[in-house]
């Protein structure tokens, strides 16, 4: 499969939110409630995103071509920078379709991630993983990322409709760059 890294548009929402709600499904499997998991809805998510407007998280988005390619969007990363005159900046999230794990599209998307950080002036980033995540923790890890110490419970309501919920704790990792 060719991949090209993009930044993401309007129009890409709903292609976005299936492959969000997919990674989840897959991922946190055991990890978040069954419920939980059955009750994300991309529509709801897909509203969430606000592509190409000021204020907005930048969002790059992995597209693939050629004949395995599927519906085109197999993964994305929302980034940006903190306003307080500090060179530091936040992965707020990297997924990638279950379809196209292990096949260096999330390894595409963070070094792309990294990459617009360090153009942005960042010298240190930041994210944050779900602690139960092992997963993801040894992705993030053997690209250099290390947790700092820092833990947090986080409610996720928000995502899957007003009557589903789930709360995870979280790990935040950093890098230098």
């Amino acid at each position: 499969m060719q991949l090209t890294i993009r930044p993401g548009h309007r129009g890409d929402e709903a292609a976005v939110a299936h492959v969000h709600v997919a990674a989840w499904r897959a991922a946190y499997v055991g990890i978040m409630p069954a419920t939980y998991l059955a009750g994300l809805r991309e529509d709801d998510r897909a509203r969430t995103y606000r592509f190409g407007t000021a204020g907005a998280p930048m969002t790059l988005i992995a597209e693939g071509t050629g004949a395995d390619a599927g519906s085109g969007i197999v993964g994305f990363a929302a980034l940006g920078t903190l306003s307080d005159g500090v060179a530091q900046g936040e992965l707020y999230a990297l997924n990638v379709h279950p379809d196209y794990w292990g096949r260096g599209v999330g390894s595409r998307l963070l070094a792309a991630a990294v990459e617009a950080l360090r153009a942005a002036g960042v010298t240190r980033a930041t994210l944050w993983v779900v602690a139960a995540n092992q997963r993801a923790r040894r992705f993030y890890e053997q690209r250099g990322w290390r947790p700092d110490g820092t833990g947090r419970t986080e409610s996720l309501g928000r995502f899957a409709g007003p009557s589903t919920s789930a709360t995870v704790g979280e790990v935040r990792y950093a890098i230098d760059l």
